[in-house]
């Protein structure tokens, strides 16, 4: 890898620290609305509850 994508490559894991972290502190009521803690199995079991427009 170049210096150029090493660089880039750490800034992309630090943006997606600094996401995950705003993830947990977004709450309504005391609830993490978009936990990045829920794995996508238990996501794709939700999908269906989708609301249409």
């Amino acid at each position: 890898m170049l210096d150029d994508e090493i660089m880039k490559t750490c800034y992309a894991a630090f943006e997606a620290a600094v996401k995950h972290e705003i993830m947990e502190g977004f709450k309504v009521d005391g609830i993490i609305l978009f936990n990045p803690h829920v794995n996508f199995e238990e996501l794709i079991k939700l999908s269906n509850k989708e609301i249409k427009r």
